[in-house]
């Protein structure tokens, strides 16, 4: 009797301490799985959550230490797989240590620093613009900046030195909005050829802002904007603008696509410009962008704290050239194509929209682009002016800072500059 009150006794015992000791043991066990480390397979990577693949981008960002790669993405919505082809490793540059500077100490550019040999620059007055574009003339500098859920976004667009002797306005503009958790930033370059590109520039700003808020209020992901739409949006605006100042072209039955090609050719003429839009959803941990170039030559670049720079391209380098130079010897500036553009209205060719896209690291990296103006002097990092402008512009500065900085003065260099840049 007494020997089965102990047996029954033992075994209630054991069961009570299996309850309560089996799900610590458990729980540890789990744990210490999640901890250690383990390789990612690539049918993990392939289906992440919802099933559907993910890129190779996206599986180097969620490692620790992984380097952020940028995807070129294909042109149309409608053929874009779900899963965007990496593009080559990354080329970053260090840029040379700028040497050569002086600060101007008086004049009307007293304050501004000159890079490379002295220049007349400094002591070019400020002249107005001539009767015929004052009306219709933008200031003469235009600065801007927003704080968007941690990051810090700024734009600068200032008149440059040839416009100024030649009394010619900032045919430039920019613009940049928050969206949410996106900032949408655009650049446009007016063609100096076309007496109102400073109107079509302007033009153009807003109605690219204005398409791609649309698409990201909708819900649209920033990796899926529909960009031949916000193309298509652009030259409607610039064909509206110029149909109140030109007649209408009248030709034989049966040739209206040639009459609307025409007028394109025509518009532009007017109001030719070019564009490049930015456009970075800072939201988690690993902010993403997608530069779009609508049409031109306007340059794209990441900026990093501790690689420096890395060029994103431009139209006006050719299509598959490695910078600074290449296996033949040949030079960068032989291989600087013709600045001639395509502006918008015209249809600027099958070649775009160009996009690219990519990931950005919190806390050390930005992103930016620039109109030729400052592009020219930049081209892929590797200048003594890419230099000046790395180690001022790699983290935020304040706007008066920014204006002095980009109204640099180098020998050659006269063009309108403008930059969006986003601080992650």
């Amino acid at each position: 009797m007494w020997t089965d009150l102990c047996l029954g006794a033992s075994v209630v015992m054991a069961a009570f301490i299996v309850a309560i000791v089996a799900p610590i043991v458990a729980n540890a066990m789990v744990n210490a799985e999640r901890e250690r480390p383990h390789r990612v397979t690539a049918a993990e990577t392939a289906c992440p959550n919802d099933g559907a693949p993910a890129s190779g981008t996206a599986a180097a960002a969620a490692m620790p230490g992984a380097t952020p790669s940028a995807v070129t993405v294909p042109k149309t919505a409608a053929d874009r797989p779900p899963a965007f082809p990496p593009r080559p490793p990354h080329n970053w540059i260090i840029p040379p240590l700028a040497t050569d500077i002086r600060t101007v100490e008086s004049g009307v550019a007293a304050g501004l620093d000159e890079l490379g040999e002295p220049s007349e620059y400094a002591e070019l007055e400020h002249r107005p613009v001539n009767d015929a574009q004052a009306s219709s003339a933008p200031t003469a500098v235009a600065l801007d900046m927003l704080e968007c859920h941690g990051a810090t976004a700024a734009s600068v667009s200032i008149r440059g030195v040839g416009h100024r002797d030649f009394r010619h306005p900032r045919q430039d503009a920019t613009a940049i909005r928050a969206v949410g958790e996106r900032i949408v930033a655009v650049v446009c370059d007016g063609v100096s050829a076309s007496p109102r590109s400073h109107i079509g520039a302007a033009s153009t700003c807003k109605a690219v802002l204005s398409c791609v808020q649309r698409q990201l209020d909708e819900g649209t992901d920033i990796d899926r904007i529909d960009w031949p739409q916000v193309t298509a949006a652009v030259r409607a605006t610039l064909r509206e603008q110029a149909s109140r100042a030109l007649r209408p072209r009248h030709g034989a039955p049966g040739d209206a696509d040639r009459q609307a090609a025409d007028a394109d050719a025509v518009a532009a003429q007017l109001l030719g410009t070019t564009c490049d839009v930015l456009v970075v959803d800072v939201g988690g941990d690993t902010p993403r962008f997608t530069r779009a170039t609508l049409a031109g030559d306007g340059f794209g670049y990441l900026v990093d704290a501790v690689r420096g720079i890395e060029f994103l391209g431009s139209t006006k380098v050719r299509p598959g050239a490695t910078l600074p130079a290449d296996e033949a010897g040949i030079e960068p500036d032989a291989r600087l194509t013709s600045s001639a553009v395509r502006p918008l209205p015209a249809d600027p060719g099958d070649r775009f929209p160009m996009v690219v896209s990519g990931r950005l690291l919190r806390g050390r990296q930005a992103v930016a682009i620039v109109s030729d103006g400052l592009g020219d002097d930049l081209r892929d990092g590797s200048t003594a002016a890419a230099g000046y402008l790395f180690r001022r512009l790699v983290r935020p500065i304040p706007q008066h800072e920014l204006l002095r900085i980009a109204s640099y003065l180098k020998l050659g260099s006269t063009d309108d500059r403008s930059a969006v840049i986003v601080w992650l």
